[in-house]
C-alpha cells in the first residue's frame, strides 16, 4: 500500500487520468441504460435458446 501511495505522489497526472477515465466509464455506462431482465425472464430465455 505504501508503494501505491508513493506511485500516486510521484505520478499525479497518471493517477488523475485514471480516475477521470474511471468516472467517465461509470457515468457513460449508467446513462446508457438497457433492457432489464428479471430472473424468471432470464431462465426462460436460457431454456428457450438452449443456453
Amino acid at each position: 500500500m505504501d508503494r501505491l501511495l508513493e506511485f500516486a505522489l510521484n505520478h499525479p497526472e497518471l493517477v488523475v487520468t485514471f480516475v477521470v477515465l474511471l468516472v467517465l466509464f461509470f457515468v457513460l455506462e449508467s446513462r446508457r441504460g438497457g433492457k432489464t431482465v428479471s430472473s424468471q425472464q432470464l431462465t426462460h430465455l436460457m431454456n428457450k435458446e438452449e443456453g
